[in-house]
C-alpha cells in the first residue's frame, strides 16, 4: 500500500533526479561554449598569424563557425535528453510487453471459459 510518506519521497527523488539533470545539461552546455571559442580563437590565430588567410575568407570562417556551435549543442542537448529518458522507455517497453502477455492469457482463458459455459449450456439443452 502506497502511503503519503512514500508518495513524498518519490517526488523528492523525482525531484532531486530533476535537478541534477538540468546541473548537467548546464555543465554541458557551458562547456561546449568554451571549448567551441578556444577552438575558434585558435584556429582565427593560426588563420592569421600562420597561414595568412586574407580577411575574406576568415570571416565566412567565423560566421560558420558561430553558425554550427548551436546547432552542436542542441545536438549534445538532445543526446542527453535520450540517455536520460533510455531507462524510463526501456521499463515502458517491458511494461507493455507484461500487458500485452497478461492481454493474451486473459483471452486465452476468457476464450477457454466461454467454449465451457457453451458446452455445459449444449449439454443442457439436450435431451
Amino acid at each position: 500500500m502506497t502511503t503519503p510518506r512514500k508518495i513524498t519521497a518519490n517526488f523528492e527523488r523525482m525531484r532531486s533526479a530533476e535537478y541534477a539533470y538540468i546541473r548537467g545539461t548546464t555543465l554541458a552546455r557551458a562547456i561546449l561554449q568554451l571549448a567551441a571559442a578556444c577552438v575558434l580563437a585558435l584556429l582565427i590565430w593560426l588563420a592569421v598569424a600562420r597561414w595568412d588567410v586574407s580577411t575574406a575568407i576568415l570571416l565566412a570562417f567565423v560566421a560558420l563557425a558561430v553558425r554550427a556551435v548551436p546547432l552542436v549543442e542542441a545536438l549534445q542537448i538532445s543526446a542527453q535528453g535520450w540517455n536520460q529518458a533510455a531507462p524510463a522507455l526501456t521499463d515502458a517497453r517491458k511494461l507493455i510487453a507484461r500487458g500485452r502477455s497478461a492481454g493474451r492469457d486473459a483471452s486465452k482463458r476468457e476464450c477457454s471459459a466461454s467454449l465451457w459455459l457453451h458446452r455445459a449450456g449444449a449439454r443442457k439443452l439436450r435431451p
